[in-house]
């Protein structure tokens, strides 16, 4: 029954993306998760990246298809991937703090939609069905990933690219049982 309406959402959809792009400032840990979902679906990705591909890791792997920008702020990048997109995703794992709260509080400055999804109250699965909603609602076609980098929590990567997928695998399922076309 699954597999069948799966099949249907895709054919109804004419094998169009659920998102047309994803983008991100290409830090570890939320922001990387987001790309390599991107890479591993065949979904376009970019984004900003301060001059020099700087990341806490080193320098950003060619692979990643961002734009490296004429400064080499953080907050700049955050701020320009925030304007190219329809709508901003932050992970955490608790509250909002660093640059994560400067990613809310530009978005919510720009009047541009952003979504704060906290790991730590929410499973992957509730956390993904809130992710299709909001994609939903505001009729997304680049989504710029965001949120907690790697060294300050080694668990984000791993949950931010299970729920990006469950999200995208189950999005046209889950939504047209409670959003009928």
């Amino acid at each position: 029954m699954l597999k069948s309406l799966v099949y249907e959402n895709r054919r109804k959809n004419n094998g169009k993306r659920v998102i047309d792009k994803i983008i991100s400032g290409g830090q570890t840990g939320a922001d990387r998760a987001g790309l390599d979902l991107a890479l591993a679906r065949g979904i376009p990705h970019g984004g900003a990246i301060p001059w020099g591909r700087r990341t806490e890791a080193g320098i950003l792997p060619d692979k990643y298809q961002l734009v490296e920008m004429e400064t080499d702020s953080y907050p700049a990048r955050s701020e320009k991937n925030i304007l190219d997109a329809d709508v901003t995703v932050i992970f955490t794992h608790g509250k909002l703090a660093g640059g994560s709260l400067f990613t809310r509080s530009k978005a919510r400055q720009h009047n541009k939609p952003v979504l704060h999804i906290d790991l730590d109250k929410r499973g992957l699965s509730e956390a993904a069905l809130i992710l299709s909603l909001f994609l939903r609602k505001n009729r997304v076609k680049v989504v710029n990933v965001a949120g907690t980098r790697a060294s300050k929590d080694p668990a984000i990567y791993r949950k931010t690219y299970a729920v990006l997928d469950l999200c995208l695998e189950r999005r046209g399922v889950q939504l047209d049982l409670f959003f009928p076309e």
